[in-house]
């Protein structure tokens, strides 16, 4: 998971305009330091061209990403704004918390041809399957492979498609384990599991003890989430999903003994039944 920036195709690129190509300096100083004050905003996707000229000379420019509830990104598109005030004004557009929601919503505009959309904070996901539609620019000759080297490699990857960068990495994510350490220093231990069969033995005995109902949850509903946590168990498990070549590997025994876990953590009482239905909380 993560998150990329990338500019529509449709039509007015509100940082561009006027002013034909952007030179690099332009592109970390618009994509990076204007609107995130830290690192370059995530994938750059584009819909229809909602910003346009005004006859003020300003220009709009349509940012869309998920609820904003701590307030940040809406400090940051403030900020943009004050910083090229006169010149481009920046609307951040809120869009559905969930990103399956977000892309189905995203993906209805730009079929439609009508979305008002300039620059899309999207998920690591969206960018080949915006590309292969023509909906996000080729930002290849912008984010320059030596701009590049300052970003993980992993989500330059996730932003590249058929040899070209349709985005720029924003943020990335990364899986954590949370667990009581009262409960768990009250059942003896006195640090987190390391295995997933601690783990088990660990949650079974602290939920016991302190009479909390299941020892383990995790998000398992058919969404991108359950997918990320799979992953966890079958790359533990030494296996993996697919080869470089696009292989599918999801079928051989690692990855099978991988998934296996994850279910008896339901299977053995660990984790509630309800686990199926369980996302993270909106943002």
């Amino acid at each position: 998971m993560g998150s990329t920036v990338a500019e529509s195709a449709g039509g007015r690129r509100g940082s561009s305009r006027g002013r034909g190509r952007l030179s690099r300096r332009d592109f970390l100083r618009l994509s990076g330091a204007g609107l995130a004050g830290a690192a370059l905003l995530g994938t750059p996707g584009c819909g229809g061209g909602g910003g346009g000229e005004q006859a003020s000379g300003v220009t709009n420019l349509v940012f869309s990403f998920g609820p904003d509830d701590s307030g940040s990104l809406t400090e940051v598109v403030n900020r943009f704004n004050q910083a090229y005030s006169g010149e481009i004004q920046a609307e951040y557009r809120q869009m559905p918390s969930d990103t399956g929601g977000y892309f189905n919503q995203i993906r209805t505009e730009f079929q439609s041809g009508s979305s008002p959309i300039d620059v899309i904070g999207g998920d690591v996901t969206w960018p080949a399957q915006l590309a292969a539609n023509g909906w996000i620019l080729d930002l290849s000759d912008l984010f320059t492979e030596d701009m590049r080297g300052d970003f993980i490699d992993a989500t330059v990857q996730s932003c590249t498609y058929q040899d070209k960068v349709w985005g720029v990495p924003w943020f990335t994510d990364t899986g954590l384990l949370w667990y009581r350490k009262d409960l768990v220093e009250e059942s003896g231990y006195s640090e987190g599991p390391r295995t997933w069969d601690e783990l088990k033995e660990m949650a079974e005995k602290s939920s016991r003890d302190s009479g909390t109902e299941f020892g383990f949850v995790f998000q398992g509903a058919q969404y991108e989430g359950a997918v990320v946590d799979g992953l966890e168990y079958i790359w533990t498990s030494g296996g993996e999903v697919l080869t470089d070549s696009g292989e599918v590997l999801a079928d051989q025994p690692d990855a099978i003994t991988g998934l296996t876990t994850q279910r008896s953590m339901i299977e053995d009482g660990v984790s509630p039944i309800a686990v199926v239905n369980y996302k993270e909380r909106p943002r």
